[in-house]
């Protein structure tokens, strides 16, 4: 792919992050210019971040969108876990509860086309006291149509993201949840991709 639609295409995905209880929102149809700048770096080779993403046989499947949600899932987990591992960070368990309420806001996200931290006008925590969940939360969210949707490209914008590598990075979790949902158009887009992180520390 060409790197002038490659960085559009990353640049897509790119969304907002929640670090506990403090917000650093992205547009979603219009990524600031830093960003910009950030990815068009990246996918010039000059990409920093590159050594932190699995390779193909570490994660099978990394680049590819034609996996069942599932094995899609496991494959990001792989990818998340590889690159805190890069860090010098240990995994993160996956719970139940974070997975729905990781469900919870990528279905919220795609029901009211909202690409937001706060989809439907809901507040940021609503998704986590739904499902039970107590403590310290947050959030990394991502959507990209086509490959742009691949596991490995959203792990490769979080990570070329500042406040998104924060969230990956950050030592204050101890669980994390992993959603996506597939959309046949979003926000223009056909077959895209809507993933959800969930972070939590519980009380």
């Amino acid at each position: 792919m060409p790197i002038r639609g490659a960085v559009a295409s990353l640049a897509r995905i790119l969304g907002a992050v929640v670090i506990v209880a403090s917000f650093a929102v992205l547009a979603a149809h219009h990524p600031p210019a830093w960003l910009r700048t950030h990815v068009a770096a990246a996918r010039a080779e000059a990409d920093p971040w590159a050594s932190y993403i699995a390779p193909e046989a570490e994660c099978p499947g990394r680049d590819r969108t034609d996996l069942p949600v599932v094995a899609q899932d496991r494959v990001m987990v792989c990818l998340l876990t590889y690159a805190r591992g890069a860090a010098g960070l240990k995994p993160l368990p996956v719970v139940y509860r974070l997975n729905l309420s990781s469900l919870h806001k990528a279905m919220d996200i795609e029901h009211c086309a909202d690409f937001s931290h706060t989809a439907c006008g809901r507040p940021f925590t609503a998704v986590f006291e739904a499902v039970g969940y107590t403590g310290r939360t947050g959030e990394n969210i991502a959507w990209g149509a086509g490959q742009a949707g691949s596991p490995a490209t959203v792990v490769s914008g979080w990570l070329n993201s500042l406040h998104h590598r924060e969230n990956l990075f950050s030592r204050d979790w101890a669980e994390q949840g992993i959603a996506l949902v597939p959309v046949a158009n979003f926000l223009g887009e056909q077959h895209a991709e809507i993933w959800v992180n969930e972070f939590g520390n519980p009380a």
